[in-house]
């Protein structure tokens, strides 16, 4: 879903909990997700909802995301 980028298209991100390792060097984050978007063919907008869980490795004092899985809540996208 966060991959999927796009003209009109809006992902909110809600950090529900994030740890960070003894080490300082890693950590991981569970977040919810909302998207939408407009169809370009008939113009109708759709929403999706899910979880989200990355994994974060400190490298050179930056935070970059080592791996992150999403997942909707349904599989099917809701018209609004």
């Amino acid at each position: 879903m966060l991959g999927m980028r796009g003209v009109g298209r809006k992902t909110p991100v809600t950090v529900l909990q994030l740890r960070v390792a003894a080490s300082g060097d890693m950590a991981y984050e569970y977040s919810t997700f909302q998207t939408s978007w407009d169809r370009k063919d008939n113009g109708r907008h759709f929403a999706l909802e899910g979880g989200l869980l990355r994994v974060w490795r400190k490298m050179d004092g930056q935070w970059l995301i080592a791996a992150s899985f999403q997942h909707p809540y349904t599989n099917t996208p809701v018209e609004q």
